[in-house]
């Protein structure tokens, strides 16, 4: 069963709430989620597992790279493209936006030959 979306209201109240929650809300910040040491770790095994590879070590590089195989990870990065959190991904409205061009009104995709040749002709 398709998950329906929260209704616009709903969306609105709880970005209300997550600007109140952090006065920097909208600033720069240096990173979407902020990294767990865990990928650092990974990164170091995935280096070594390289260097084994290139030196023809091709257990040793397998072992490496199942090491830096963590479900910390996936739980880390799961959050940036699983559900929605307001405090990860910063919901706002653009009034500049164009707006949304419904599919019967977009231009096709493809273009099928004898109407090309009707065109160019």
């Amino acid at each position: 069963m398709a998950k329906m979306a929260a209704p616009l209201s709903m969306v609105h109240t709880s970005l209300e709430v997550a600007i109140q929650m952090a006065n920097d809300f909208w600033s720069p910040r240096p990173f979407i989620l902020e990294p767990i040491v865990e990928l650092f770790e990974a990164a170091d095994l995935l280096d070594a597992a390289a260097t084994a590879h290139i030196d023809d070590r091709k257990d040793d590089a397998s072992k490496l790279i199942l090491q830096a195989d963590k479900c910390e990870i996936f739980n880390w990065s799961e959050t940036l493209w699983g559900p929605k959190e307001q405090s990860i991904h910063r919901y706002r409205t653009d009034p500049e936006k164009p707006p949304t061009v419904t599919k019967e009104k977009r231009a096709p995709s493809y273009i099928p030959s004898v109407v090309r040749r009707e065109v160019i002709d």
